[in-house]
């Protein structure tokens, strides 16, 4: 997430907000904050950090796959 937007996914001074936010909110897309990430790098992102592992990649080869596409 950093490195396509150059700032940390979550910010909070307070832990114990941050720790809430960590576990029950997702951060805005890669994209929505850095216009020039793209989309496809944006989407692989979002689905590495879904609060579902059902919704995230299965596998290396899975996540391979989709950077290589």
């Amino acid at each position: 997430y950093e490195l396509c937007t150059l700032q940390p996914a979550y910010l909070d001074r307070d832990r114990q907000k941050l720790i809430k936010k960590v576990r029950e909110e997702l951060p805005p897309s890669p994209q929505e904050v850095n216009p020039r990430c793209p989309a496809e790098l944006s989407d692989i992102v979002m689905r590495l950090i879904a609060k579902d592992p059902a919704k995230r990649y299965q596998s290396a080869s899975s996540l391979m796959a989709a950077l290589v596409k």
